[in-house]
């Protein structure tokens, strides 16, 4: 009977540490701190994934949720990276300003065991590093050149030479790179098709102008212009008005950035294309967020996809030893009885 008893007891404690485990270490309740630094950016889908991570967290009694404005500003960024650090939050969300320059803000943050999560942008971290990184949102730069490319087809179909001019912010950033494999790949496809040049212009307007310009006298031919930022597009369409050229007709403009001002260049007609994609960043953190409080395993997807989960194996690990040792206690504690 005595046997019985402790069976039943044990089979009881060990469905209540179950649902404790489901818990996570504490109560459930206790209150998640998160540190936010965003780009700034207007763009989208800088603007919405930003928006939308506001929206999950703030307000929320659940978190204790700080928001910092980088201001486009990547030295600004830093600070409140360090700032989030010394503060011991418990997650860092990184809207990154820039690919390359958070490099030791993120070391610190895994330094001080703070997993960090990437929304809307891409950062450049030493080989190794990238598995502290626990999730990742960004956008399908690889896919967004192929909807482009495929609209350049449709306003040149049946043309024989069509002269492609490759504008990137800067070409060593993840961007650039899916950016001009789609583009070189889409050009291998269709015959008559020849990426004139491809130029780095640091986003800068006037080095794009001179740039484009510099282009444009070489390759009167010009067919088309595909540029990553709002400021190479000013300098594209200022350099062919300067010399009687119809923005949008006489050379088609292919931009990859989303705000106000470029919507309307697309209802005037002279942008031909812009890419137009809203995210919902913030509800896909929270869920990562309350799965690794409540000690629950996340769902690893491929990392060639869009929105990509980056497995954290410390984490992860913690999570299953965690579960072993549960189970591992309640079929000693019935041995030993």
């Amino acid at each position: 009977m005595k046997k019985s008893i402790f069976f039943i007891a044990a089979v009881l404690s060990f469905l209540f540490s179950s649902c404790f485990l489901s818990q996570g270490n504490d109560d459930g309740k206790k209150t998640i701190s998160i540190g936010f630094t965003y780009s700034g950016k207007t763009s989208q889908p800088y603007a919405a994934n930003a928006e939308s991570v506001k929206k999950a967290f703030d307000g929320n009694p659940r978190y204790q949720f700080t928001e910092m404005n980088a201001a486009g500003s990547i030295s600004e960024q830093v600070n409140q990276i360090y700032y989030f650090v010394q503060n011991k939050v418990d997650f860092i969300i990184v809207d990154p300003v820039y690919e390359h320059g958070l490099k030791y803000a993120f070391e610190n943050c895994f330094h001080n065991n703070i997993p960090v999560i990437l929304c809307g942008g891409s950062a450049a971290i030493e080989p190794g590093l990238e598995n502290r990184i626990i999730f990742e949102i960004r956008p399908d730069f690889y896919r967004e050149t192929q909807l482009a490319a495929r609209s350049l087809e449709i306003y040149e179909q049946g043309k024989v030479d069509v002269e492609i001019l490759v504008l990137n912010d800067f070409a060593d950033t993840t961007s650039a790179r899916e950016r001009n494999r789609a583009i070189v790949e889409e050009a291998d496809k269709n015959e008559g098709w020849k990426i004139i040049a491809r130029r780095e212009t640091t986003g800068d307007y006037a080095k794009a102008k001179q740039l484009m310009e510099d282009v444009y006298l070489a390759n009167l031919g010009l067919d088309a212009v595909f540029v990553e930022s709002e400021n190479d597009y000013q300098a594209v369409i200022d350099v062919l008005f300067k010399y009687g050229k119809m923005p949008g007709e006489d050379v088609l403009i292919f931009a990859f950035e989303d705000n106000d001002n470029l919507r309307k260049m697309i209802l005037s007609g002279v942008l031909n294309y812009t890419v137009i994609e809203k995210q919902d960043a913030g509800t896909e953190i929270s869920g990562v967020i309350e799965k690794i409080h409540l000690g629950k395993s996340y769902k690893k997807i491929s990392l060639a996809e869009a929105s990509g989960f980056y497995s954290n194996k410390s984490i992860e690990e913690k999570i299953v030893t965690k579960e072993k040792n549960l189970i591992s206690r309640f079929f000693e504690s019935i041995k030993k009885d």
